[in-house]
């Protein structure tokens, strides 16, 4: 069983669906794969960066098939929402599901247009371009006014999900893999902060982005670098451990 919702200004995008698993498979460039792969594919004249979901584990895999939706269709729905609010992303043509006989989600897929950019904000953390500094804090007031402003929290908001394009030194920023996303809240300095914990630069480079974050809210910028340091710290240290601990019983609950 197929299900499927193609954005109305893109119809012909509706010719893929049939041929998406084999297309996906045999064609395309990989530009990430980990537990989840994403390609480039050109396709009737558009390129196409389509993500296919890994399989989920037992418990997920019950829970996208009948009670949630599922990770591509939010990835769709939500780029659609920020859209909506004047937040750049990849324009979303799509997405597809598949089910097996018995009704359980197999594959799922998320079409966007391919977007193109300078760098990522995890390129900006860790090569250092010239223009570092003006990136960041340009960057601090796209995520307030632009995201939390409007009531948005990205739950995977971590550098190679930010998207930078140079445009004459004024810098615009795109938000991708959009799946987990919470919405309609006021969001506090201190949660904006926690938003941030994901981000990979140096001590230096996060106080700067989290002094100039809380300037932008009118805030205390050397109390937000000391709460931001420890929310980034406790993070990472969390992860370790999560990792550690369920490692040997991740392969289990993995559906075959």
């Amino acid at each position: 069983m197929l299900k499927y919702e193609i954005h109305p200004d893109y119809p012909e995008i509706e010719e893929i669906i049939p041929i998406l698993q084999e297309t996906f498979s045999n064609s395309g460039t990989t530009i990430y794969k980990i537990r989840n792969e994403v390609k480039i594919i050109d396709f009737n004249g558009k390129k196409l960066c389509i993500k296919s979901f890994g399989k989920p584990n037992i418990i997920n895999y019950f829970v996208y098939s009948f009670i949630r939706a599922s990770k591509a269709k939010r990835s769709y729905k939500n780029a659609l929402t920020f859209l909506k609010h004047g937040i750049s992303t990849p324009q979303p043509l799509g997405y597809a599901e598949y089910y097996n006989k018995k009704g359980f989600l197999v594959n799922s897929y998320y079409i966007s247009i391919y977007e193109a950019h300078d760098f990522s904000m995890e390129g900006v953390f860790q090569k250092q371009p010239a223009d570092k500094i003006s990136i960041i804090r340009q960057f601090a007031e796209f995520v307030y006014k632009k995201i939390h402003k409007q009531g948005f929290l990205h739950l995977d908001f971590g550098g190679n999900n930010i998207l930078v394009k140079n445009n004459n030194g004024i810098y615009e920023f795109s938000i991708i893999d959009l799946n987990r996303l919470k919405s309609n809240k006021i969001i506090s300095v201190k949660e904006g902060l926690y938003n941030l914990k994901r981000l990979n630069g140096d001590p230096d480079d996060i106080a700067l982005l989290s002094s100039n974050y809380a300037e932008v809210r009118g805030s205390d910028p050397t109390e937000a670098a000391l709460l931001s340091s420890r929310f980034r710290d406790n993070y990472h240290r969390n992860r370790a451990f999560r990792r550690w601990l369920f490692k040997p019983v991740k392969k289990f609950f993995m559906v075959k």
